[in-house]
């Protein structure tokens, strides 16, 4: 069904001028369509610059100008947060930009003839040209830095490799399930193996738009998620939180934290308080 869903998104987006080698900015929340917006960019030969849904008008205009990117994919709102006019700032700003794609909860454009519904992009599924291997495949950003963030490239068989070996690392499997709680466009959550890694093995991912315990923790137990990945800060608010909370945690076999150092203390409450195993993920996007 996945599959499906996107060859005709991919072929919606070919049949509106996206061409093989074109950069295309993704700034999407933790959902089903988040993939299938990057699966799509993948398969019509497109290069997805994924970015934060925290960005705003200085990195966005930064990324995008920087990739040349010719579209720019968002979701309607996030709260009081209208990213249909950051997308016009935008569009008035990088000359390259000529679509923006809005996944809204309605059928209707928005924005008016600039902005195309996100679920108007649907085409006859078709074959497209492969990208040879060491082709870029995806653009990532950087963390971590006080500047702007720079634009990291991964090619086709690097980012294979890394969400495959990260899932053996983790002893993946199908019967696993993977609960996505940081921002899906970053590296650890994407490919450590998170999205790519699970999906590979043919896992299920859950997506949780909330990193709150008490969100995650009814998804846990809904959906039986057995591995997800947290910084240090999060570890420690749901270390405490499983005082209180009343969720079946008993699914969850292993939870990986990176982003920053975990202290002793906090990395010592982990078997106790959430009952798995702890592992400690190192490494950037770079």
């Amino acid at each position: 069904e996945l599959l499906r869903r996107v060859r005709s998104v991919a072929a919606g987006f070919a049949d509106r001028g996206i061409e093989p080698g074109d950069r295309v900015v993704v700034q999407l929340p933790n959902s089903v369509n988040f993939a299938v917006v990057l699966f799509a960019l993948l398969e019509c030969g497109a290069v997805p610059v994924l970015t934060l849904p925290a960005h705003r008008r200085r990195e966005i205009t930064h990324l995008a100008a920087t990739a040349s990117a010719v579209a720019y994919v968002i979701s309607d709102r996030d709260g009081d947060f209208d990213y249909c006019e950051l997308a016009d700032e935008v569009l008035a700003s990088v000359t390259s930009v000529r679509h923006v794609f809005v996944d809204s909860s309605g059928p209707e454009s928005n924005g008016g003839g600039s902005h195309t519904s996100l679920s108007a992009v649907a085409g006859v599924p078709r074959q497209f040209p492969r990208a040879r291997p060491t082709d870029p495949a995806l653009l990532l950003v950087s963390g971590g830095t006080t500047g702007l963030p720079k634009l990291i490239a991964r090619t086709h068989n690097d980012y294979e490799y890394n969400a495959r070996a990260s899932a053996e690392v983790c002893a993946l499997g199908p019967e696993d399930v993977y609960l996505a709680v940081l921002p899906a466009a970053h590296n650890f959550p994407l490919a450590c193996p998170g999205l790519l890694g699970a999906l590979g093995v043919g896992a299920t991912v859950v997506f949780s738009g909330s990193a709150s315990p008490d969100h995650a923790f009814a998804l846990i137990e809904r959906y039986r998620v057995t591995i997800t990945a947290l910084v240090p800060t999060l570890t420690h608010l749901w270390c405490e939180a499983a005082e209180w909370e009343d969720a079946n945690l008993s699914s969850l076999r292993l939870l990986q934290v990176g982003g920053a150092k975990l202290a002793p203390e906090v990395a010592k409450l982990v078997e106790p308080a959430l009952g798995c195993r702890l592992q400690q993920v190192f490494g950037m996007a770079e």
